[in-house]
């Protein structure tokens, strides 16, 4: 095969075969059913990420018994409370599709994927996989799976026909990917050209024109001092943000895009933002941050700095839930 092969409807046969190829292989599938492991042959060393949410675990939308399954071969195994993407990818393939890991899936689901063997696209989706292993609450050991155990046993059974999948909160739609690399940093007013400074403000202005004044998300300019970091786009930004004529520093929370600014403007990047988003007092923020996120706020540089920490990035994330 070269290039993409589509395949509709019975995929499990597919995405079997893929899977048996030699390893290492990567998998990043939200729900598990309790024969997961028959229907993805992984091995040890391989990676699996999937959502052991508690909300997912009393839906019983993913097995504790899949889970303990696939660590009993040798499976790296990682929580992702977001997740709900299904690809799986081996050294020289990927597959992306609908499918969650399951019966329900393989008897009764009209499912699709597309097999992919393009190299730059089979090293995204491995890297895609890594990330979310990397930003994870850590591979999930003893304790993490006895605790999903208890959530799964207060759970109840679906009835038949339920979906297995829980429904998406509102909080969920933005940022778009909770498990993005996250970078948080001042920014401060820049005095641009003239003609660079218009050609910002204009397309600011035809950008909420063209959407409306009920459209949810907006977009605005924002530069960095100093240095240009490695940013991408789809990466979360918390802007600490001072005016022009002072007054308290306030927090907003952006996501990266990838349009083009004007020459000119450097280290300046769009970020998009809820159109109602509130803007928060760094000290309001600060008095409801534990130790380790207020550190990160207080001394951040002018320069973006990459958050590492799981709890940190969910404890600055909950600001704005």
């Amino acid at each position: 095969m070269l290039g993409a092969q589509f395949v509709g409807d019975e995929v499990w046969p597919t995405i079997t075969r893929v899977c048996r190829k030699a390893g290492p292989r990567w998998a990043a599938i939200a729900y598990l059913g309790d024969n997961a492991a028959d229907l993805l042959p992984l091995g040890a060393g391989d990676v699996l990420v999937t959502n052991l949410d508690r909300e997912t675990l009393l839906a019983r939308s993913t097995s504790v018994k899949a889970v303990r399954d696939f660590m009993s071969r040798g499976v790296h195994v990682y929580p992702s409370r977001a997740l709900h993407a299904k690809l799986l990818v081996t050294r020289d393939a990927a597959v992306v599709g609908s499918a969650n890991a399951s019966a329900n899936s393989r008897d009764r689901l009209s499912e699709a994927v597309v097999v992919l063997d393009t190299k730059i696209l089979v090293e995204q989706a491995r890297a895609y996989v890594r990330r979310l292993a990397e930003y994870s609450d850590g591979e999930v050991d003893d304790g993490l799976l006895r605790e999903a155990q208890r959530s799964w046993n207060e759970g109840r059974p679906r009835e038949r026909g339920e979906s297995r999948e829980k429904a998406p909160t509102r909080g969920a739609t933005f940022p778009r990917d909770r498990t993005a690399v996250m970078w948080t940093a001042h920014t401060r007013p820049v005095k641009y050209t003239a003609t660079v400074q218009q050609a910002l403000d204009s397309a600011v202005r035809s950008t909420r024109a063209a959407r409306g004044p009920a459209t949810k998300f907006r977009r605005d300019s924002v530069t960095f001092p100093n240095t240009e970091p490695t940013m991408h786009a789809g990466d979360i930004v918390v802007l600490l943000h001072t005016s022009r004529t002072g007054g308290q520093a306030k927090l907003w929370l952006g996501e990266l895009l990838t349009d083009a600014l004007p020459a000119g403007a450097k280290n300046a990047y769009w970020v998009r933002h809820l159109a109602r988003q509130d803007r928060i007092v760094l000290d309001e923020a600060l008095a409801r941050l534990g130790p380790a996120a207020a550190r990160v706020l207080e001394g951040a540089p002018d320069e973006p700095h990459r958050v590492t920490r799981r709890s940190v990035r969910d404890e600055l994330l909950a600001l704005w839930e």
